[in-house]
């Protein structure tokens, strides 16, 4: 039996588918409205002593706390009066902990006093190298330099780099800021060059890769589409009589387009869901489920094609293709549905109907 008999007989058998915060305070000063709301009495007291035991908790701080310089740099900054603002918080919160080490000293043991001070010094030195970074080919935030590293807006390990930090000071005899020379105790200078010649490369890595590979020039405007990524294939929908039309084109080589119901140009609507099923992929008849031809056999892209890929509703998974022909498909898949599942159809098939044709 031929194919479009083979399909006839599917669609014949196929079923369409069918206000306010509550503080307890031991005076248990509270009052009721008439309409049932309790009115707090004796809030701001609350607030200001809430905020005088903050302020003393930090007053006895001797090391950073990453968790509070996270809390206050994750603001998002809309000026350069909130960065400098945002900056000068941190700074504050680190001197205050420099003079309770300072403090601390003074009644400590000799055995003690090493470890304090090192201490002190890299304190002193954060506070001094605390920077905002606008590029946004990194990451945009606040940066944390410390002897030994420099820390992202995140704060990941931080506090095991600060007393890496403490320890090189303690290791080298540095108990005051000034005493340390950068360029001395920092990484080698051909360290330092093979860093910045990686991240040279990655940066202009990312620049070629946004102007010459397809997906991520697809992925470029849109990024909610589950589906895309670097393996992505494309598929579409299509009719008995759009799958004539395609065949046809294996000998004119010409390109054919079939517009959907997003569509209002000469192109096709496509998708990278392969369970796809709106109606606008299909016309009346048997939906027959194409798959195109993305890869070559060496594994490169598919350019020719790819180049004629853009997106409609990424966050839908829909694209256009402005225009496709018979060299375009993936005809090892080449699937039908039954009304419950797609069926595959064999490239010995699909041959002896393009020669029929």
């Amino acid at each position: 039996m031929s194919l479009i008999g083979k399909l006839l007989n599917i669609s014949r058998s196929i079923v369409k588918p069918k206000d306010e915060i509550i503080l307890v305070t031991q005076d248990k000063s509270v009052s009721s409205k008439e309409d049932g709301e309790i009115v707090l009495l004796g809030t701001s007291e609350c607030l200001s002593g809430m905020n005088r035991a903050q302020i003393n908790v930090r007053n006895k701080q001797i090391k950073p706390d990453s968790e509070y310089l996270k809390k206050l740099t994750s603001k998002y900054s809309q000026s350069e009066a909130q960065i400098s603002q945002t900056k000068q918080e941190v700074i504050d919160y680190l001197k205050q902990i420099s003079t309770n080490l300072e403090k601390k000293s003074l009644e400590a043991s000799p055995e003690e006093i090493e470890e304090i001070f090192a201490k002190k010094a890299v304190v002193d030195y954060l506070s001094q190298n605390i920077e905002y970074n606008k590029n946004f080919s990194e990451q945009v935030g606040f940066t944390f330099a410390l002897p030994t590293k420099k820390i992202n807006r995140y704060l990941d390990g931080f506090d095991e780099e600060f007393q890496k930090s403490v320890e090189l000071f303690k290791k080298a005899g540095i108990f005051d800021v000034s005493e340390y020379d950068q360029k001395k105790y920092q990484f080698d200078a051909d360290v330092i060059m093979d860093k910045y010649e990686q991240k040279d490369y990655a940066l202009n890595n990312r620049k070629y890769q946004k102007m010459f590979h397809p997906i991520e020039r697809l992925k470029a405007s849109y990024r909610d589409d589950p589906y895309l990524n670097d393996s992505a294939d494309f598929y579409r929908i299509i009719s008995i009589d759009e799958l004539v039309a395609l065949l046809k084109t294996k000998k004119t080589n010409e390109y054919i387009d079939s517009n959907g119901h997003y569509t209002n140009g000469h192109y096709s609507c496509i998708t990278t869901n392969p369970n796809y099923n709106e109606q606008a992929f299909a016309a009346n008849g048997v939906p027959i489920r194409l798959k195109f031809k993305t890869r070559e056999d060496d594994g490169s892209y598919n350019m020719d094609l790819l180049n004629r890929i853009a997106g409609i509703k990424q966050e839908r998974s829909i694209y256009k293709v402005c225009g496709y022909n018979y060299y375009d498909i993936d005809w090892n898949n080449l699937y039908v549905s039954n009304g419950a599942e797609w069926e595959k159809f064999d490239k010995a098939t699909i041959d002896e109907l393009t020669a029929k044709i």
